[in-house]
């Protein structure tokens, strides 16, 4: 799992409001019945995906954004992204201390961006961002589908399932609350939560399922590995072609 989001994400995260800066530990949302966790995170500046499916572009459209304030969200993009490659390659920093401002920086931006708007489109804002939250619930309960179909799970084991992870989902929000405990502890107890759901949902499996689970967390790895490998590829492709457009013009 990435420690940090790329500085090339941040202008829809910013905008929506999206607090996908993960830690290099698991995620700390309640996970889903399979073990799974993930965030979808957008590609770059009016391109791509963003939070509940919205890419930059399809979100200027939806909040009927000016052309001045493109501009303008553009500007407090670049500077964010800025501001975050240098955080990201300053070698002093800790990884608490990168995680704090890269945090910092992502809220100035969301900041600076909803006083670029008007209040009704920090209201249509706010619907994106419930309308966000409905879809990625949606997917979790099409994930529990899934997986209770692909293990064969009878009524009183996915009842009981869907009550562990209520009672996690309780004990993740009480952590979060919970003032009084530093972020290193907090981190501690939810991986202690999340360690406990899989037990739990394990000890509720039979032999037979539990094996089955084991090769579609092992597939899932596998198809992780495949797309981290993809994208490395792309990356080194794209490093390729501008270097050849760089050498082109300086021959």
């Amino acid at each position: 799992m990435k420690t940090f989001i790329s500085v090339g994400k941040l202008t829809v995260l910013a905008v929506l409001g999206a607090t996908a800066f993960t830690s290099s530990t698991r995620s700390i949302a309640a996970p889903n019945a399979d073990g799974s966790n993930g965030i979808g995170t957008p590609k770059r500046e009016w391109k791509g995906r963003g939070h509940g499916g919205f890419g930059a572009q399809k979100l200027a459209t939806r909040l009927n954004l000016t052309d001045a304030q493109k501009s303008q969200i553009q500007s407090i993009s670049t500077r964010a992204r800025t501001d975050a490659q240098a955080v990201k390659s300053d070698t002093n920093l800790s990884v608490e201390q990168k995680r704090a401002q890269m945090k910092t920086i992502r809220t100035n931006a969301r900041e600076a961006i909803n006083a670029v708007l008007i209040p009704a489109q920090r209201e249509q804002l706010q619907q994106v961002r419930k309308e966000g939250r409905g879809k990625r619930g949606a997917k979790r309960g099409e994930n529990d589908v899934k997986f209770s179909q692909k293990l064969g799970l009878s009524l009183s084991q996915q009842t009981q399932i869907k009550s562990i992870r209520q009672r996690a989902q309780t004990d993740i929000q009480a952590v979060r609350s919970n003032t009084t405990l530093s972020k290193n502890d907090k981190r501690t107890q939810l991986n202690t939560i999340h360690d406990n759901v899989q037990n739990a949902i394990s000890a509720v499996l039979t032999p037979a399922q539990r094996d089955q689970r084991e090769a579609m967390k092992a597939e899932r790895k596998a198809n992780r590995g495949e797309r981290k490998a993809n994208r490395r590829e792309r990356k080194e492709n794209r490093q390729g072609r501008k270097a050849n457009r760089n050498n082109g013009l300086n021959s």
